[in-house]
């Protein structure tokens, strides 16, 4: 995943994306990546609840390996990979019973945001604004994941 982002180097940011069964925020499977000057960076699976994000710790160590994010020429470069079958070890019933399988990630739309970081490194909401560089995108229509293809 990569997103553009100008003012990282100032001050922590994050790019998400989600997977979505419609184009709107709401009930929502996101990988998020956050990249913080002074504590470095971290990839996690949340949840968008409503209009809420919600983290989802165990499920980020169930799920992810092989994962960072660095800065590089204004760009937010994040990899990770995702293990479906790691939901089976996570402790949290709240969070192991989410829809996390090979069809909770096909044939969705995809939705992109990214904002900022508080000093504290907490997310703070993406803009809104329609003139901003953060205002959030989405597919025009579902993507499936399972075939091989290129998404601009």
């Amino acid at each position: 995943m990569q997103g553009r982002d100008p003012e990282t180097d100032r001050s922590g940011r994050y790019i998400a994306v989600g997977f979505s069964d419609d184009p709107w925020m709401g009930n929502d499977t996101v990988f998020e990546c956050v990249v913080d000057g002074s504590s470095g960076s971290d990839v996690f699976v949340s949840v968008n609840v409503g209009r809420m994000n919600k983290r989802l710790i165990g499920a980020s160590e169930g799920l992810l390996s092989a994962k960072g994010a660095t800065v590089l020429d204004g760009q937010v470069i994040c990899r990770f990979e995702v293990d479906l079958d790691g939901i089976k070890e996570v402790e949290s019933d709240s969070e192991r019973n989410h829809e996390f399988d090979s069809s909770s990630l096909s044939n969705k739309y995809l939705l992109y945001a990214s904002g900022p970081l508080s000093k504290s490194g907490t997310k703070l909401p993406h803009p809104l604004d329609h003139g901003s560089d953060f205002f959030p995108m989405v597919t025009p229509e579902k993507v499936d994941l399972n075939t091989y293809t290129v998404i601009h």
